[in-house]
């Protein structure tokens, strides 16, 4: 669903952020909702860090614990740079959850600012009329987000944000519920910042992206992963490949470390 509707569907868009306002609040204490991002795909590893170069993905979670069934909603995804980065486009879908089944009255993302620079905007709206609505206890990663920023922006920032004040950033949406109970402003637990990095710096091996690959503390990170699943490798496939055959890390990457790091084996190949 990457149609971005025009100047009409900005109109309805504006009417349900309209309807959504006039609810009276009931127990607005009592009632919370939230938006937050779950997890990232081209992030490295634990690091405030993103790949250039690669697609960006980011999976946005949904949780109606409100106490009542949401009858519409906008949802606000902002893409911006607080130091002058670009990115190519940046686009906002629903993950397939039934969502018109929830919603019948109408759900759409429509899209402002799409230039790859400043702030990109878009925004998923929906409404019920017949359909029982988003009830209450619904959790679940709903919309994803994706975009890609070139290599020559490395060094920049770029942020994954919510409008929380209607028009703040120039669009017609805000973040904003209504249930059966209540007008309801879901919390939002960013925004997210990222700064921009190549996703294989130096040699091979630098599994922690704290830019010196190859060490002892890439092998505990490593060990860590492979035999604890604690740790994310992060994304970046020329970097948790140690050894170069294409995969990783695996128990050959690990065995390959040890050679390196104890045994004065081969150091890992430079980053393609």
């Amino acid at each position: 669903m990457r149609n971005s509707i025009k100047s009409s569907c900005s109109i309805i868009l504006s009417m349900i952020v309209v309807a959504i306002i006039v609810i009276p609040v009931n127990n607005a204490s009592a009632q919370t909702g939230a938006v937050s991002l779950d997890h990232t795909v081209g992030r490295l590893g634990l690091s405030d860090s993103i790949a250039c170069g690669q697609p960006i993905e980011f999976y946005i979670r949904i949780t109606n614990n409100t106490g009542n069934t949401v009858s519409a909603v906008s949802i606000p995804s902002l893409f911006y740079s607080p130091d002058g980065a670009t990115w190519s486009s940046f686009y906002l879908d629903t993950i397939p959850l039934g969502w018109r089944d929830m919603f019948d009255g109408v759900h759409y993302v429509t899209y402002n600012s799409m230039n790859g620079s400043g702030a990109d905007s878009a925004c998923f709206a929906g409404w019920r009329i017949f359909s029982p609505g988003m009830p209450n206890g619904f959790d679940s990663v709903s919309l994803i987000a994706t975009t890609q920023v070139d290599c020559s922006q490395v060094g920049k920032t770029v942020c994954l944000d919510a409008d929380l004040v209607l028009g703040s950033r120039g669009h017609d949406c805000v973040l904003l519920w209504a249930t059966t109970g209540g007008a309801v402003v879901p919390t939002w637990d960013g925004p997210h910042c990222f700064t921009i990095v190549n996703c294989c710096s130096g040699r091979r091996g630098d599994l922690n992206y704290d830019g010196s690959s190859a060490n002892i503390v890439d092998l505990s990170f490593m060990v860590d992963y492979i035999f604890r699943g604690s740790k994310n490798p992060g994304d970046c496939i020329e970097s948790r490949d140690v050894n170069g055959d294409g995969d990783g890390p695996n128990i050959v990457d690990l065995s390959f470390l040890v050679d390196f790091i104890f045994r004065g084996g081969p150091a890992p190949d430079a980053c393609p």
